[in-house]
C-alpha cells in the first residue's frame, strides 16, 4: 500500500489555469456544465481549507510581441483579428462560474521567449 501523503493547505496552491470564457467554450462543449461544476467545488473546497487558490490565465501586449513567428501554434493567433479575440474582453477573462473571489491570487502569462 503507498505511503499516505499529508498536505498542509497552509503551505499548497491550488491553480486553475486557462478558464478563460472562450477557451472553455471551445473545448468543453459537450461537458462545460460539469467541467464547469467540478472545477468551482475543487475552489470551493480549496478556499474552505483556507488554500491559496491561484487562477492563472493567457494575456498578451498590443500587437502581440510575445509570439515568434517560429511559434507555429501561437503565429496563427498573431495573424488572426479574430483568434485575437478569444483572449480579449469577455471572452478572454475567466469564466464566470469559476472567476477569482476574495483573495485569489490572478497570474497573466504571456509567452515570452517562446520559439
Amino acid at each position: 500500500m503507498p505511503a499516505s501523503i499529508e498536505i498542509d493547505p497552509t503551505r499548497s496552491a491550488v491553480l486553475s489555469m486557462d478558464y478563460h470564457t472562450s477557451i472553455v467554450s471551445i473545448y468543453a462543449r459537450d461537458d462545460q456544465p460539469a467541467l464547469l461544476a467540478r472545477t468551482a467545488s475543487v475552489l470551493k473546497t480549496a478556499r474552505e481549507a483556507e488554500m491559496t487558490v491561484i487562477h492563472v490565465r493567457v494575456g498578451f501586449h498590443p500587437n502581440l510581441p510575445e509570439i515568434s513567428p517560429r511559434n507555429a501554434l501561437f503565429s496563427s493567433i498573431k495573424s488572426s483579428v479574430q483568434h485575437q479575440k478569444l483572449f480579449e474582453g469577455e471572452a478572454g477573462a475567466i469564466h464566470p462560474a469559476v472567476a477569482p473571489e476574495g483573495s485569489d491570487i490572478v497570474v497573466t502569462k504571456g509567452l515570452s521567449g517562446n520559439k
